[in-house]
C-alpha cells in the first residue's frame, strides 16, 4: 500500500452484456464518473480499472478474479455499486470479504 498522502486504488466495473456499456444509468461511463468523484472526495488516485462484461450471477470472472489477486496492491478497491460485484447476495459478500482480507478498503 501506498505511503504517500493520495492513496491508490483499483476500480472494478461491471456490466452484464455489451448492449449495457453504454447505457446512459449503469453503463460503464456513468460507474467510472461515480468512482472518480468519489476518489477525488476522499484522496484517491485509480491507478489501475478491472472490467467485466458478464453476468453478475456468475461467481467466476476473468477481472474480477485478477482484481482479487493483487487487490493488496492497492489501498483501496472502488465499486460503483455492490450489485456490480455480483447480482446474488453470497457472491456478492464472498467477493467483500475476500477483498478485505487483502488489507484494501
Amino acid at each position: 500500500m501506498s505511503a504517500s498522502s493520495t492513496r491508490t486504488a483499483a476500480l472494478y466495473l461491471r456490466v452484464s452484456t455489451a448492449a449495457q456499456a453504454g447505457d446512459e444509468r449503469f453503463g460503464l461511463a456513468v460507474q467510472t464518473r461515480a468512482a472518480q468523484q468519489y476518489a477525488q472526495l476522499h484522496g484517491l488516485q485509480i491507478v489501475r480499472t478491472f472490467q467485466d462484461v458478464i453476468t453478475g450471477t456468475r461467481a467466476t470472472r476473468q477481472e474480477l478474479d485478477t482484481l482479487l489477486n493483487v487487490a493488496h496492491q492497492y489501498d483501496a478497491v472502488l465499486v460503483s455499486a455492490v450489485d456490480r460485484l455480483a447480482r446474488r447476495t453470497a457472491i456478492a459478500y464472498a467477493v467483500l470479504e475476500e477483498l478485505l482480507e487483502t488489507g484494501a478498503e
